[in-house]
């Protein structure tokens, strides 16, 4: 996956990944709404949350999402 792929708008292949991103920029790099939506290639608000929503979604739901935040986490920390 590129930062062509992400940026890409209504692709389903990279949806997980974008859910992720939004999870990660909004709970621990405090970033906010207008820097996610240049990050990822200009979406909105309503798109955001829904991602926002998703992603919080897949790292309830599995434990390999839970493993990719921790590694994150680590990274960011140190």
């Amino acid at each position: 996956m590129s930062k062509v792929d992400i940026r890409m708008k209504n692709s389903r292949r990279v949806m997980k990944a974008k859910a992720l991103l939004v999870v990660l920029m909004r709970s621990l790099c405090n970033f906010r709404c207008t820097d996610i939506s240049k990050t990822l290639g200009n979406i909105t608000q309503s798109r955001m949350s829904k991602l926002s929503s998703r992603g919080f979604a897949l790292i309830g739901e599995k434990e390999e999402h839970r493993g990719i935040i921790k590694e994150f986490m680590k990274s960011y920390i140190s």
